[in-house]
C-alpha cells in the first residue's frame, strides 16, 4: 500500500498525462461520455496498481497502455484483430498531386480541413489508428509505441506505413470530391533513421530539389496529421472531477 504523500504525487503527475489520454481514447472510442469513462478507469486502474509503475520510467505510456487495454476488453472483448485496410498501393500523394500539376503544399494541404484530417483519422481500423495517434499525434518513439502496444518494433513500422498510405489516400479523395484537385518514396519515410542514415539523407536533400521538396510535404503532411487531432483537450470540468476522485 502506498504512502498518502507517495499516492499524491503518483496522482499529480499521473493527471500531466490526461489529454494525452482523453485524446487517445476520444479517437477510439468517437464519442466523448465514453472516452471520459475510459479515461477515468484508467486512472483508478493506475493509481491500484501503481506499485507496479517503475519510477523514472515512461509514465504517458504506460498510461495509454493501461487505457488502450480497457478499450480492448471493454469495447471489443479483447479481439485484437489486425483488420486489413484496403490495398491502396505505393500511393504517394506528393507525386500524385504533382502529375495532377498542383502544388501540394499551398494548392491542397492548406485548404484540407482539419475536421477531414480527423475524419480520415477515425475511418482506420483500430489497430492502425493508435499507432497513428501514438507515433504522429503524441510523438511517441518507435520503441515507446511498440512497448505501449505490446508488439514488435517491426509491427509498428508496418502499421504506420499502411495507415499513412490510406490517410493520403483518403485526403486525395475529399480533395477531388471538394474541388480542391481536379483529377487529369522514399525508403526512409516510414522508420527512424540511424545517425549515418540521417546524414546521408540530409547530404541527398541538400543536392535534389525535388526530393526536398517531396521530403518538406511530407513533414507537413505529418503536422497536418498532428495539429489537426492534438487540439482535443480533456474538459476542465471532467480534469476537476479526476483530481477530486484521485486525491
Amino acid at each position: 500500500m502506498a504512502e498518502p504523500a507517495a499516492e499524491t504525487a503518483f496522482a499529480e503527475e499521473a493527471l500531466t498525462h490526461l489529454d494525452t489520454l482523453y485524446r487517445g481514447a476520444l479517437r477510439l472510442t468517437h464519442d466523448p461520455d465514453q472516452a471520459q469513462d475510459l479515461v477515468q478507469e484508467a486512472y483508478l486502474r493506475a493509481l491500484r496498481y501503481q506499485h507496479s509503475y517503475q519510477a523514472g520510467t515512461n509514465m504517458r505510456a504506460w498510461l495509454f497502455a493501461i487505457m488502450r487495454n480497457l478499450f480492448w476488453d471493454r469495447f471489443k472483448g479483447s479481439r485484437r484483430e489486425d483488420v486489413s485496410l484496403d490495398d491502396v498501393g505505393d500511393f504517394v500523394l506528393y507525386d500524385k498531386l504533382k502529375d495532377e500539376g498542383a502544388k501540394p503544399e499551398s494548392d491542397v494541404l492548406d485548404k484540407i480541413a482539419a475536421s477531414e484530417v480527423v475524419a480520415a483519422v477515425d475511418k482506420l481500423p483500430p489497430l492502425h489508428r493508435e499507432v497513428v495517434l501514438l507515433v504522429d499525434v503524441e510523438g511517441f518513439s518507435y520503441k515507446d509505441a511498440a512497448e505501449t502496444l505490446g508488439v514488435p518494433i517491426g509491427t509498428v513500422m508496418s502499421r504506420l506505413h499502411r495507415a499513412r498510405q490510406q490517410l493520403q489516400k483518403s485526403l486525395y479523395d475529399y480533395a477531388v470530391e471538394s474541388g480542391i484537385v481536379h483529377p487529369g518514396g522514399d525508403r526512409f519515410v516510414d522508420r527512424e533513421l540511424t545517425n549515418t542514415e540521417a546524414l546521408e539523407v540530409q547530404l541527398h536533400l541538400e543536392g535534389c530539389p525535388d526530393c526536398m521538396d517531396h521530403y518538406e510535404f511530407e513533414q507537413q503532411l505529418k503536422r497536418l496529421v498532428k495539429h489537426s487531432c492534438d487540439c482535443d483537450t480533456a474538459p476542465p470540468a471532467f480534469r476537476e472531477k479526476l483530481r477530486e476522485i484521485l486525491s
